[in-house]
């Protein structure tokens, strides 16, 4: 497939494309566009997305699975897929052109830094751009194969706010995919058609989810969605801003609001901050004019550092969730600032002594504040605080921790797991809303001011973005930069084995079911004049079954081809592989696993089959089993 190197400028101020594309200088920082080796400074690698969808369409099979969200999805009121989110019934209303053919595609566009020399350069910073087709099912839509790099922006040096410079090719080509279309071929319908499409949203850690919005995460007002009615505190001692207030986002007449000491800032009685529509957004940017570039600076400070080049896409302003946060990393640094916070973690820890002066300068917790005992002073511990045989065991949560405390830890548990469903019903996602709030709330209650960053306060959002986008598990940030390639090899088995298997597989057909009990009554018959148990009779059974099968079957006129090719048996040279991807699950080879950052090697097995207490046991039990082991070969 076609790739295009284009040159740029190392501080990301121009490409050298069009009217640049002869300029042996960056016009704007005047760095040159080759090094002393004659190398260009910098380089993006753009694969163009027009043939690759071509191509999709070229495959029947592929074809047919984009058209999957019209004709086969299951809609029964359930939040299954993005196409039962209010966004996308929106652009259906908005939009019933580009909605009237549902081979037209709405993308997802997923971006973060990567750093492709491992631990050989601590601070390169790669950005691979790449696009999520929602038209497909769950099953497909996330997958390895259906998920297009269109992009490559080599480091070392990430690009941050001047990632518009970057995407400008990508952008293009999206454009004109909305406004004009182009002509693909479906080998499925067999007839040319006119192809559209869109992006329907982005996926993004916090730090690129600034970069693309052209919103300041950094500051007081750090929450794109609260924008200016961000509640924060600035902690004169700790230097931090902290986002408290979070009782806003409860009811009305919710008895939390009525607590003024159990609370900063007294009794509560502000409302919940409305988010911003994306037209809204759109006339707070459209005037802001930057020049990108790493060396220039833009002395106007705002919340908004830019226009994003995404309003170049005319149906950009109308979506009411443009940039989605990626769960994954918010449900990781909540969790670290738990842990840090329980375990007195260097750099995670958020007690100490100048959080407990600002508790001073607050006027909340008096309980906690630093008292003077003699020429020392005393911090009293707070209800988080553990001894060092606590910090041990691993029954601190429920031996040692007031019930208070221990209860929101568990609901905070129990929440990610219930955003992570694939399934949701839309009245729960209103009561897992209410939960978000009354959470923090209760965090308020337990945890010092300085626990508060932003990936704490983002909780407030996230159900939020279910509702509009669609389920948590189809917005991951989704790529492997580690090669994936494995082992293929060939293997002699060995005969007892290769029985063993063939047996297996002939209990578990159900078409070989009749023959099992034919043989068995022919088994009885000829054990007739000793007392044969049951062990014995499954005993001979095993050992004689398959070669009464294949005699049987050969007798016989009538019979299925699933039957012929189960009478001839595995061969004995089998092909192995060291993984296995197989219903979008990859399993790797216990050696393999060694060699691996994550575990992929455990399975458990559920087997059925009659259970013996002993030789002697007359009255066994047919009885199912769970079996765990570790795959040695595949």
């Amino acid at each position: 497939m076609e790739f295009k190197k284009i040159h740029a400028c190392p501080n990301d101020c121009i490409l050298y494309r069009r009217e640049h594309k002869e300029e042996q200088k960056c016009p704007v920082c005047e760095t040159p566009r080759y090094k002393e080796n004659k190398a260009p400074a910098k380089v993006l690698w753009y694969l163009p997305i027009i043939p690759r969808f071509e191509r999709l369409f070229a495959n029947e099979k592929d074809a047919k699975n984009l058209r999957w969200h019209a004709d086969d999805r299951i809609s029964d009121g359930k939040l299954r897929h993005l196409a039962d989110s209010e966004q996308w019934k929106k652009i259906d209303t908005l939009f019933p052109e580009f909605s009237s053919d549902p081979r037209n595609l709405k993308l997802g566009l997923s971006t973060d830094g990567m750093n492709p020399y491992s631990s050989l350069s601590s601070i390169h910073s790669s950005w691979p751009i790449l696009l999520v087709i929602y038209n497909l099912s769950p099953m497909l839509c996330m997958q390895r194969k259906y998920i297009i790099l269109s992009m490559f922006i080599s480091g070392p040096k990430q690009p941050r706010n001047d990632i518009d410079v970057c995407l400008r090719p990508l952008v293009e080509d999206l454009k004109n995919l909305w406004e004009v279309g182009v002509g693909v071929f479906d080998v499925n319908r067999k007839e040319v058609f006119k192809l559209h499409a869109m992006i329907f949203c982005t996926i993004n850690d916090f730090p690129a989810y600034g970069n693309l919005s052209g919103y300041n995460i950094k500051g007081h007002k750090a929450c794109l969605i609260c924008e200016a009615g961000t509640c924060y505190h600035q902690l004169h001692h700790g230097k931090k801003t902290v986002y408290l207030g979070h009782r806003r986002f409860l009811e009305k007449d919710h008895h939390y609001r009525k607590m003024g000491k159990a609370f900063y800032s007294g009794q509560e009685h502000r409302t919940a901050p409305k988010p911003l529509t994306g037209e809204q957004v759109y006339e707070l940017v459209k005037d802001i004019n930057v020049t990108f570039g790493k060396t220039m600076k833009n002395s106007k400070k705002s919340i908004w550092k830019k226009r994003s080049i995404f309003f170049d896409l005319p149906y950009w302003s109308y979506l009411d969730m443009r940039h989605c946060i990626d769960v994954m990393h918010v449900e990781k640094n909540v969790c670290d600032s738990i842990v840090g916070m329980f375990l007195d973690i260097p750099g995670k820890f958020k007690d100490g002594v100048k959080a407990r002066l600002d508790l001073v300068d607050m006027k909340i917790k008096e309980d906690l504040h630093l008292r003077p005992v003699g020429k020392r002073t005393h911090c009293p511990p707070a209800e988080h605080t553990l001894c060092k045989d606590e910090k041990r065991s691993l029954l601190a949560i429920r031996g040692f921790w007031k019930d208070e405390l221990r209860d929101v830890i568990t609901m905070i548990c129990f929440f990610f797991n219930a955003i992570y469903r694939k399934v949701h019903e839309l009245e729960e996602l209103d009561e897992l809303e209410n939960e978000a709030y009354l959470i923090l709330c209760q965090l308020e209650k337990l945890f010092l001011p300085s626990f508060f960053d932003i990936m704490i306060h983002l909780i407030v959002h996230l159900v939020r973005d279910i509702k509009l986008c669609g389920p948590v598990h189809l917005r991951w940030i989704q790529y492997d930069v580690k090669d994936r390639r494995h082992g293929i090899f060939v293997k002699t088995v060995d005969p007892h084995e290769l029985q063993q298997a063939h047996l297996h597989i002939l209990n578990n057909v159900d078409q070989v079911q009749d023959y099992i009990d034919v043989h068995k009554e022919l088994v009885r018959k000829q054990n007739s004049r000793i007392r044969i148990t049951k062990q014995r009779l499954i005993r001979e059974h095993n050992n004689t079954f398959a070669k009464w099968f294949k005699q049987k079957v050969e007798k016989e006129d009538c019979v299925s081809d699933i039957v012929k090719g189960l009478v001839q048996g595995p061969e004995c040279d089998v092909i192995c592989w060291t993984a296995f991807d197989i219903n979008g699950y990859l399993f790797y080879t216990k050696s393999l696993d060694n060699r691996s950052n994550v575990q992929n090697s455990g399975v458990t097995l559920v087997a059925s089959g009659m259970h013996f207490s002993s030789l002697k046991d007359q009255n066994p039990l047919f009885a199912s089993m769970p079996y765990y082991r570790v795959i040695e070969e595949i």
